[in-house]
């Protein structure tokens, strides 16, 4: 087995039944003091907002919310879930290595 082979099976994050990029298997979810859920998920490099059943573009939360998102982001998706952004470089380079062999 190749180290590139080895390091992306590694690296990959498990979402359900497949695998997934480095970050994003990670999901936020806030409810609002109205009962609106605020929904945010995370597709490895880029993020889908819900809120409710309909997809936004903009949107208003309160302050607590905003906090709450920015430490998921901060701490959860871009340091614990991708290590600073290190594990998409590996993910990608372990991939053209994989492909360029086949």
């Amino acid at each position: 087995m190749s180290f590139a082979l080895w390091l992306n099976q590694r690296i990959a994050e498990q979402r359900g039944e497949h695998l997934a990029p480095p970050g994003g298997s990670q999901t936020f979810r806030e409810l609002e003091a109205n009962g609106a859920e605020l929904t945010v998920v995370a597709r490895g490099d880029a993020f889908d907002c819900y809120q409710g059943k309909k997809a936004i573009f903009s949107f208003m939360v309160s302050p607590r919310v905003m906090l709450a998102l920015a430490r998921w982001v901060l701490w959860d998706w871009w340091i614990k879930g991708t290590w600073c952004g290190l594990k998409p470089r590996l993910w990608d380079w372990s991939l053209r290595r994989i492909l360029a062999k086949s």
